[in-house]
């Protein structure tokens, strides 16, 4: 149940938000809202992209499973494995329906998700407007891996054109005015390695991306104590609110059906 009242200190669009119903990913912690961006951010090799296809995958799954709902994927970095993808989507459908339906309902989820692989800015930026402004209604879901694809190569070159990294993210900020949900992967910068008990990083991104953000994921590998096997620990943070009372913590392992939630 909703408070009908403002927080302290709350803005009147903090709480519009407040009372907006979730739009959940599968994922703890990760729920977001329309018109809500959400950043993930990692070294690589950190989870950022099994995050995002989970989250992806749940959210093209057919109900009860998931939201029978449209996305789109944009492949920036090359690292989407459709296979992978394939896989999440027939396991989570094994564990909810019978074989038989397995095939059909596999075929419908993968038609929802719009894998669009962007080799440059500019193939970024023109394949957003068309995402936007197409003849039918833009996804409710973009998710983009990764957000500094092309930071390094073109942005920051010496004498090169003009960087088309802030038109790109205005068109971003179109799609969440529309409510649509954003879900972005970020590199972090080189060696500038996050700690796990931290949800900062130094920044490279323009401001007009920074501003959209609502949310962060900081995501790390590390080794399972008990197990030796590999599993990742993330942490949120709302980036509205301050960070002593905002963070949430949880961890996670990757498995056929997806990720695995380690309590």
């Amino acid at each position: 149940m909703f408070l009908l009242s403002l927080a302290p200190d709350e803005s009147a669009r903090t709480y519009l938000r407040r009372l907006r119903r979730p739009r959940s990913f599968g994922i703890p912690a990760l729920d977001a809202v329309a018109g809500e961006a959400v950043e993930i951010y990692g070294e690589s090799g950190s989870g950022k992209t099994e995050v995002l296809m989970h989250a992806v995958a749940t959210w093209a799954l057919p109900e009860p499973v998931g939201g029978r709902r449209e996305a789109v994927y944009f492949d920036n970095d090359f690292r989407l494995c459709r296979r992978r993808l394939r896989t999440i989507v027939e396991a989570r459908l094994r564990a909810a329906f019978d074989e038989s339906e397995v095939g059909p309902r596999r075929d419908e989820t993968l038609a929802r998700i719009n894998v669009v692989r962007c080799a440059s800015t500019l193939e970024f930026l023109a394949a957003l407007e068309l995402v936007v402004n197409g003849d039918t209604p833009a996804p409710s879901l973009c998710a983009v891996d990764s957000l500094g694809a092309f930071v390094w190569r073109e942005d920051k070159v010496a004498d090169g054109p003009p960087s088309l990294s802030p038109a790109a993210f205005r068109t971003i900020a179109r799609f969440l005015a529309n409510d649509a949900t954003v879900l972005a992967a970020k590199p972090v910068l080189f060696n500038n390695k996050p700690r796990p008990d931290s949800s900062t990083h130094e920044e490279y991104l323009p401001r007009e991306w920074t501003r959209l953000v609502k949310r962060r994921v900081r995501v790390v590998a590390v080794e399972d104590a008990s197990s030796g096997k590999r599993v990742f620990d993330a942490r949120l943070c709302d980036l509205e609110k301050p960070a002593s009372s905002t963070t949430t913590n949880f961890s996670f392992a990757v498995t056929d059906a997806g990720l695995a939630v380690i309590t």
